[in-house]
């Protein structure tokens, strides 16, 4: 079975990564402590944690990271930068490729900006690898559907998730 959560492209071992108290003590605390009064929400996933936060202009990000977005990463690279999980940046955006441009799909669209926004990751510090951050690019796929609009709850947005290891942190 294939999981829209954790393409098997990446990770051959999918069972090796899941939610547990240690990750939950060791990382998400933590998280929360750390991005509480910023722009990025720490979310519990089933294979760890997710810092959440809005695109603000999808149109121009995958031209150019936005400085909001930027703000954002420089916040989360200083994270990344104490820990050694593995992660995977995802990007989800809604549907207006067709107002920007004709030769571009949405999911091709959030692939550049997911594409950008890991080049921006491990440029940004020495202690993350590429070999330990993904991309993917959702475009309008798994929206998010919730009755409350709250700033975690954007259709727009990045999710850098943070794997859980079993053996690990």
């Amino acid at each position: 079975m294939i999981s829209l959560f954790f393409p098997p492209f990446v990770f051959a071992d999918e069972d090796s990564f899941v939610l547990h108290d240690k990750c939950i003590t060791n990382l998400f605390v933590p998280a929360n402590e750390y991005f509480t009064g910023t722009d990025i929400c720490v979310l519990r996933d089933a294979h760890g944690i997710i810092l959440r936060f809005k695109i603000e202009n999808p149109k121009e990000e995958y031209k150019k990271l936005g400085n909001h977005t930027k703000d954002n990463l420089v916040k989360i690279v200083k994270f990344l930068s104490e820990i050694k999980n593995t992660v995977i940046v995802r990007v989800h955006i809604g549907n207006f490729s067709k107002n920007t441009t004709k030769e571009l799909k949405n999911w091709e669209i959030s692939t550049i900006i997911a594409n950008n926004i890991e080049q921006f990751l491990y440029n940004s510090s020495d202690s993350i690898s590429k070999n330990r951050i993904s991309s993917v690019g959702f475009g309008e796929f798994l929206p998010i559907i919730s009755p409350d609009k709250s700033i975690c709850d954007n259709q727009d947005r990045v999710d850098i998730i943070i794997l859980c290891n079993v053996t690990e942190d």
